[in-house]
């Protein structure tokens, strides 16, 4: 991970106006046909520099920078980059709790979220148990589990529920 202007400063084709894996080989030339770039004395164009391939044609090693007028998102647009929202742990939902007695009027429950829990630990075996109330919505509901392990891999399930009104007979 990192910024545009690291990108670009670290030399990756897309920001640099070179191609990616641009070199120059021990004897100056640009993209050597005789050498690699992980040849010993191969190195990253200077930017700015004037360089000759090997037919002779020249190359100018040149960076695109933030600070040449493009804002970031015009950078982004530029080079077909996008960003993505991560992982929120801190959003809260409502969770009522049922088992308190109140003499609050009922009120209708309809929410869609009926359980978030972003920091849930399992026991050894990787089994975790979580309770929750369900909502007055009578419809079917999917059910979406994700976590991260101890050696940072994702995973994800799901599972489907109904919640349906019992008809309380006097």
């Amino acid at each position: 991970m990192g910024t545009l202007d690291s990108l670009a400063s670290h030399g990756l084709g897309a920001l640099t106006g070179t191609a990616p894996g641009d070199y120059v080989c021990m004897n100056g030339i640009w993209n050597c046909k005789n050498h690699t770039r992980f040849d010993s004395g191969s190195t990253d164009p200077i930017p700015g520099k004037r360089y000759y391939d090997s037919n002779g044609l020249p190359h100018v090693a040149r960076y695109l920078h933030p600070d040449q007028g493009l804002t970031e998102e015009e950078l982004l647009k530029k080079f077909n980059l996008s960003r993505v929202k991560a992982y929120y742990s801190t959003r809260e939902f409502y969770k009522p709790n049922y088992d308190q007695k109140t003499e609050e009027v009922f009120i209708p429950d309809f929410r869609n979220t009926l359980l978030w829990e972003p920091s849930v630990i399992t026991n050894e075996k990787g089994e975790a148990t979580l309770s929750f109330y369900c909502s007055d919505i009578n419809t079917d509901f999917v059910g979406r589990i994700e976590g991260v392990g101890g050696d940072g891999l994702l995973g994800t399930g799901y599972f489907n529920f109904k919640v349906r009104k019992l008809n309380k007979t006097p």
